[in-house]
């Protein structure tokens, strides 16, 4: 009775473990992507998580974060340049305001 219930019952679908050479760029940003010790086990090959490749994950993230904030200023300069150009061509085409 057991047995035809278990046949009905939807199957768990595991990921399989990621094949990565260990130092590789690919595995670190891997282990960087991991939100769990398990996914980072996985990311490993099953093999133990050297302490230089976590280090190395950390930092990524954190110069990924830091690229990004340098950007979003970047941007904000670049659009701020932009409309004190266009504000100076204004006040020449049209003179000062009165």
């Amino acid at each position: 009775m057991g047995a035809a219930l278990s046949k009905g019952a939807p199957r768990l679908q595991k990921t399989p473990p990621a094949v990565t050479v260990p130092q590789s760029r690919e595995r670190i940003v891997t282990i960087k992507d991991a939100k769990a010790a398990g996914q980072m086990f996985y990311a490993t090959d099953d093999h133990h998580l050297n302490l230089n490749e976590f280090i190395q994950a950390r930092e990524l993230s954190k110069s990924l974060e830091e690229a990004k904030s340098i950007r979003d200023k970047k941007k904000n300069r670049l659009l701020l340049q932009e409309t004190e150009k266009k504000a100076h061509q204004l006040l020449s085409e049209k003179g000062p305001l009165t």
